[in-house]
């Protein structure tokens, strides 16, 4: 899809852009320097690594059968959700559920307006996917094996499902599936 803009929306959107990573840029040197001169108290010599969220595994063991190209979306269970928040700080946990649901909306938008031809799945209450072509078992996923609380993973047939980057819906769905 090519998008066309005038001289003018162009240039105000570079200033824009500019503008905004000199204001991020100034805002990151000023709290690097906030940290080093005030260090938290009872703070010790050694740094201390934050330990990496792991996913808890699925309460679910039951599986999803996809037989045709296809977008499965994959979601968190009330265990997952409960580990996660007992991880992450409230604003963390909060941020990361109001950002999924945004970017699943914006998926979902795109897949209805571009993609009417792909089948959508969801993998709510599984915990394996697995892609039949022609009856013949291709794939299986194992949710617990990623690390997302969730996501979508793109399957067609004789290729490895991609877990897309939501972030980027129309590039993935275009680079994976072709027009």
């Amino acid at each position: 899809m090519i998008c066309l803009m005038s001289k003018q929306e162009f240039k105000m959107r570079m200033q824009f852009l500019v503008i905004s990573l000199v204001m991020l840029s100034w805002f990151a040197a000023c709290s690097n320097k906030a940290e080093r001169n005030n260090p938290p108290p009872n703070e010790s010599s050694t740094p201390q690594t934050e330990t990496p969220y792991k996913k808890k595994a699925s309460i679910y063991g039951d599986t999803l059968v996809i037989s045709s190209s296809a977008v499965v979306f994959f979601h968190y269970d009330s265990l997952q959700e409960k580990h996660f928040q007992s991880w992450a700080t409230p604003m963390l946990f909060e941020s990361a559920l109001h950002e999924t649901v945004y970017q699943i909306k914006n998926a979902r938008l795109v897949l209805g307006r571009h993609w009417k031809d792909l089948t959508i799945s969801e993998a709510d209450h599984h915990r394996f996917i697995a892609y039949y072509h022609e009856g013949e078992l291709e794939r299986v996923v194992d949710l617990n094996e990623i690390n997302d609380l969730s996501g979508m993973l793109l399957f067609k047939q004789a290729s490895d499902p991609l877990q897309a980057d939501m972030m980027n819906v129309d590039t993935e769905l275009d680079g994976y599936f072709g027009r």
